[in-house]
């Protein structure tokens, strides 16, 4: 089992959190976990605020539409050289029983301390060959530890912690953290080779998002033209799968696009080709696949048959879109859960341990492909037993999700014990 035994959590009245790891703009898989931990947390705590500590601060307050959600500034070089030496002169004040109330004039140390526990939803962290990256997992998390705060790491893949910095950092915070949970078999298993046994195995906490009705009907709204009443295959591409390809001499745009023309060609179906990460009027980066969408678009030759689907949508709308396909290629981890959680046969394109031990909580191990043997040749092959295998598949997702989505639930359980423990000692 994936999870253990479910249990109700008593609580009376709302909580303040913080959230980390977290936005509404850019990656839609960080707005999933989001919205997914807001209305949990909220159904087990009504009244409960969120506090979210964005790299996005101005575009993430320009979207939020939740009043319980409160957007505060923690970009990346004010989190390194203003708020860690802040929290660390913090803690030297703690120490000499110096008074500290100035400290509370920075948006971001504020909401740390005023959080009854902090919420860490990175989607994965502390892995090895992602360079500059780990040092930020480190830096994102280090500010809770310094100030003494409960952090609650939910369901994320961690590891391998092979590489020297990687090792070094993860085996100095890791253990400090209050309680994390693994997204799966291979990352309980790196975090045991760390010394770190106890530890809950529970679904990404993006399975049990729920989509309101107004994302429906914007998603809808999008897809009311003929060319939704031919059989649909959606086609989610990746700036940060491009770019390793890049390093290996791979045309990802190119293989994708002529792939496209193949989908079109072969099924006899239209192509959807959308980002789950999108930034719209950004320059490219790790968090923007419009741009690589759009380089896949200006390949494709049979241009009436493919649809670029160049918004940014909501996490919320691109689930309900998804959910109309029949057949999905995707690049972006959440993309795949998506799909996975619409019960469409998905195919996934990407480079970490992290894809795996999510299908294999379906037992759909089979249906994902590294980025290193990326070829046209390879995943014309691999779709096409996609295809034959579409009820197997089905079978399988439908047999699974419902254990799926109650261990995902189970992550706010797990935080609602943490947090009431806590408060059960000092109170």
């Amino acid at each position: 089992s994936v999870h253990r035994s479910a249990r109700k959590v008593e609580t009376t009245g709302g909580h303040r959190f913080a959230v980390i790891g977290a936005t509404i703009s850019g990656n839609k898989g960080a707005e999933a976990m989001l919205r997914a931990a807001v209305h949990h947390l909220s159904e087990m705590a009504p009244g409960s605020s969120f506090a979210v500590l964005s790299v996005y601060p101005d575009e993430d307050r320009a979207l939020n539409r939740d009043p319980r959600v409160s957007i505060v500034p923690c970009k990346p070089l004010a989190l390194v050289f203003a708020i860690i030496p802040l929290c660390l002169l913090h803690r030297l004040f703690s120490a000499l029983r110096l008074p500290r109330t100035w400290f509370r004039r920075v948006p971001a140390i504020r909401a740390l301390l005023d959080a009854d526990l902090v919420i860490d939803v990175a989607g994965i962290s502390f892995s090895d060959g992602r360079g500059a990256i780990t040092v930020y997992n480190a830096a994102m998390i280090l500010p809770s530890l310094l100030l003494n705060r409960k952090l609650f790491k939910a369901a994320q893949a961690l590891g391998p912690f092979n590489t020297r910095l990687n090792r070094f950092l993860a085996r100095r915070l890791l253990p400090r953290v209050s309680a994390i949970v693994a997204r799966g078999g291979i990352t309980q298993e790196h975090l045991r080779g760390l010394g770190i046994r106890e530890v809950a195995v529970c679904a990404d906490v993006a399975f049990a998002m729920p989509v309101d009705q107004q994302a429906a009907a914007s998603a809808d709204g999008l897809c009311r033209d003929v060319f939704f009443n031919s059989p649909l295959i959606g086609v989610s591409p990746s700036t940060v799968v491009e770019r390793y390809c890049a390093k290996r001499g791979i045309d990802y745009t190119g293989v994708m696009a002529r792939f496209v023309d193949h989908l079109i060609a072969t099924y006899d179906a239209n192509v959807l080709v959308f980002a789950h990460a999108a930034r719209s009027g950004r320059p490219k980066s790790r968090t923007n696949d419009l741009p690589t969408c759009e380089r896949v678009c200006q390949q494709v030759q049979q241009k009436n048959r493919c649809r670029f689907l160049d918004a940014a949508l909501s996490a919320e709308e691109l689930r309900h879109t998804i959910g109309k396909l029949r057949f999905f290629l995707a690049s972006r981890f959440h993309a795949m859960i998506s799909g996975l959680a619409m019960g469409v046969p998905t195919l996934l394109v990407g480079w970490s341990h992290k894809y795996l031990e999510v299908l294999d909580m379906f037992d759909l191990g089979e249906w994902q492909m590294d980025y290193s043997e990326l070829s046209l040749e390879k995943l014309e092959t691999r779709f096409g037993s996609l295809v034959k295998n579409e009820q197997e598949i089905k079978r399988k997702i439908a047999a699974y999700l419902p254990e799926v989505l109650a261990s995902s639930r189970r992550n706010w359980e797990l935080a609602m014990e943490l947090l009431t423990a806590s408060t059960e000692r000092t109170g």
